[in-house]
């Protein structure tokens, strides 16, 4: 919306599909979000760090995304990395394990209803931890507030501190992961600590103010 009102509208909104081809770095990483995906759906659940990695990292597949070349060597290199921090390893029997679970919860003032569908969502001694896992070519941009770069985080804080999952607040947190080819970023955020979801509740008023209050979807020319 930020960019163009008018594409959001259109693509979002309407569902319009764009007639331009997915880039080559959007499809690695759906595949690897597909091969997580697959990973974590196993039952009993267990860590990635013993489970396989594509035998072929020149080409390989998950789901239905396929890749090859320098995408996909660069996509094996991040489900390599990913393996160190998978949350599944060593995690207790008897926690519960969400794969692409959708969350919702209802806001009256705007009067709307917010559905987000965390990559994977887990209890752990009695809270709920949700894990936001991305592919990136380059390193974390650190001079940009990490909740304006990835603002689903904040949206995540969010629902958490609002009490969509339910569990304790002080045993809850949000993750991210942030996948390159060699190396990883990570980082944990505290639903339970007042003046991050301020900040978060920030982040997305400065996000959802502007599209509510529109009723033109002016295109932005360029």
């Amino acid at each position: 919306y930020n960019k163009c009102p008018a594409k959001f509208h259109l693509t979002r909104q309407l569902k319009l599909t764009s007639a331009d081809p997915e880039r080559a770095e959007i499809q690695r990483g759906r595949a690897v979000d597909a091969w997580l995906n697959e990973r974590h759906l196993a039952r009993p659940a267990t860590g990635c760090r013993t489970l396989p990695l594509p035998e072929n990292p020149s080409a390989w597949s998950a789901g239905k995304w396929s890749v090859s070349g320098q995408e996909a060597e660069d996509g094996a290199g991040m489900l390599a990395q990913h393996a160190a921090v998978c949350p599944l390893e060593g995690l207790d029997a008897g926690e519960r394990v969400l794969v692409q679970h959708q969350v919702a919860c209802y806001d009256p003032k705007s009067d709307l209803v917010i559905i987000a569908v965390p990559d994977l969502l887990y209890t752990r001694d009695g809270g709920w931890v949700w894990r936001e896992t991305k592919t990136s070519s380059s390193a974390l941009y650190e001079r940009e507030p990490l909740l304006r770069s990835y603002p689903q985080l904040a949206l995540a804080l969010v629902m958490i501190a609002a009490g969509a999952l339910g569990g304790e607040l002080s045993r809850s947190r949000v993750e991210f992961e942030l996948l390159h080819a060699d190396d990883l970023s990570f980082e944990e955020l505290d639903p339970s600590r007042p003046q991050v979801v301020s900040d978060a509740r920030e982040v997305l008023a400065s996000l959802a103010r502007p599209w509510a209050e529109d009723s033109h979807y002016q295109a932005v020319p360029g």
